[in-house]
């Protein structure tokens, strides 16, 4: 967080950072086979629900007038 001064006057800046991580082929897990032509889409398909979970995690943390005005909800 810091205090930010402009030309219309001073505003707080907060910035939050999440790290999201799926390790696949994990011990106790179904085993991922993943043949060369189908990498592209696994990759895309995990990244799009990491990137949901993420958006719901700081649709969680933060306000709903915040949500609205970074366009997190309609």
């Amino acid at each position: 967080m810091l205090d930010e001064q402009g030309p219309e006057g001073g505003r707080r800046v907060v910035s939050i950072a999440t790290a999201l991580t799926d390790l696949m082929n994990q011990p106790g897990y179904a085993a991922l086979d993943v043949s060369p032509e189908s990498v592209e889409s696994i990759v895309n398909e995990h990244m799009n629900q990491l990137h949901v979970v993420g958006k719901n995690l700081l649709g969680s943390i933060i306000s709903e007038q915040m949500s609205k005005r970074i366009a997190l909800t309609d």
